[in-house]
């Protein structure tokens, strides 16, 4: 289902069993997020300035994405990265977008136990005047997903979450560039 973002300036189409997680709790002004009613998933659509201090900014995201979450990063398992994506925008800008994933121990609703999660990681870099990151990233428990993460095959004919979330990021449209400061 197509959803209106940021007051209809980024439209993505988020399956139907994902709610808006602000009907339940308080979110950041430049967040949005949507809880999955079937299973216990997030998706959280972030806007950042551009990192322009390293040359790996995926990289980057995603580790500031695990400090944030106080998350540990699962050493043991090697980053996934994927091909890139060029997106097109309404102003034929080209959207360059990043995707990661990778195994996080996180700790969900103030609890002490880290429950290791899957964690999949898009970086939509829009280009100056603009320069802002769009983070949409995929949490879900790692029993919720294709074991095959772990494998170095990654693709999205293993694993399921890995192409319900291409096909998230492949739907992402830029309509308001308004909404980003210049």
């Amino acid at each position: 289902m197509t959803t209106q973002l940021f007051g209809g300036a980024i439209t993505l189409s988020i399956p139907v069993s994902f709610i808006d997680a602000s009907t339940l709790r308080q979110v950041p002004d430049n967040q949005e997020v949507y809880v999955d009613t079937a299973s216990s998933a997030s998706l959280i659509i972030e806007i950042l300035e551009s990192v322009t201090d390293t040359e790996d900014y995926t990289k980057f995201h995603y580790a500031q994405l695990a400090e944030d979450n106080e998350a540990i990063i699962d050493e043991k398992q090697p980053l996934r990265t994927s091909v890139r994506l060029d997106l097109q925008s309404n102003r034929n800008l080209k959207l360059e977008t990043h995707i990661v994933g990778g195994i996080q121990y996180a700790a969900k609703f103030n609890t002490v136990v880290k429950d290791q999660i899957s964690v999949f990681l898009a970086v939509v870099r829009v280009p100056a005047p603009y320069s802002a990151d769009i983070l949409i990233s995929l949490n879900a428990p790692f029993g919720e997903t294709d074991a095959t993460l772990m494998n170095a095959v990654w693709s999205v004919e293993n694993n399921p979450a890995l192409a319900a979330f291409y096909r998230i990021v492949s739907s992402f449209c830029i309509n308001d560039y308004s909404l980003f400061a210049q």
